[in-house]
């Protein structure tokens, strides 16, 4: 059985709902709860579980080779997020905290001097108590993409 408690502001008691379900349910059953609201994990608090961290979470980004660039702008071209800021007869300027990471400049550049580079973007923690199995995500302050820290 899978059941979802989702949608609404926050403040409404999605993380309360949640957590006493699961609370429930442990009682009889194997129980694992998932707290996928990354900005704002609390569902340890809620049942008092030390989290532990299980792993980090990395979003794509370009890392510039100056030695292979020709500073032809194809890279700024593509970036939808105005990520890579180019003026003719420089090198391209990066803008992290912009960048989505979707890969893009990567492709255009027919030099080969963007690869795949990254920066870590959240963690995974995982925990247990009353019999509740938690996962929980959390995104790093400041980050922005939520989406690959859940998945």
């Amino acid at each position: 059985m899978k059941i979802a408690v989702n949608g609404g502001k926050g403040g409404v008691g999605k993380s309360m709902v949640a957590t006493s379900l699961a609370f429930e349910f442990a009682k009889s059953k194997r129980t694992i709860l998932v707290d996928a609201d990354a900005e704002c994990p609390n569902c340890h608090l809620l049942l008092s579980i030390k989290r532990k961290e299980y792993k980090k979470v990395f979003q794509l980004i370009p890392k510039f080779d100056y030695k292979k660039c020709k500073k032809c702008g194809k890279c700024a071209k593509v970036c939808k997020q105005n990520a890579i800021v180019f003026v003719k007869g420089k090198y391209p300027a990066f803008l992290k905290d912009s960048c989505v990471g979707c890969g893009a400049c990567i492709l255009a550049c027919p030099f080969r001097a963007i690869s795949r580079g990254k920066k870590e973007i959240g963690k995974i923690f995982v925990g247990e108590n009353y019999n509740v199995n938690l996962v929980s995500a959390e995104l790093k302050i400041g980050e922005l993409s939520s989406g690959e820290v859940v998945q």
